[in-house]
């Protein structure tokens, strides 16, 4: 296995293991009645959650192969 598949791979787990307090601690929220926005503007839970989905995000592009993509483009375009 290629090591930046298992780097993505690790990235991916790490994303999910960050979803899910935040998901539970939002139910909990909302089961004691507590409003997202009753810390400010947005809840931490609900920037845990979102930063949890963009690593997620990020990791399933790098396991496609998305990023290399990327990468060969800027290179041939050097060229």
């Amino acid at each position: 296995m290629r090591k930046d598949k298992l780097f993505w791979g690790l990235l991916l787990i790490v994303g999910i293991i960050f979803m899910f307090p935040s998901i539970s601690l939002m139910i909990r929220e909302a089961q004691a009645g507590i409003p997202l926005t009753d810390y400010g503007l947005i809840s931490p839970t609900v920037i845990m959650l979102l930063f949890g989905i963009l690593i997620v995000g990020l990791s399933i592009l790098g396991l496609k192969g998305d990023f290399d993509k990327i990468a060969e483009n800027g290179r041939s375009a050097k060229k």
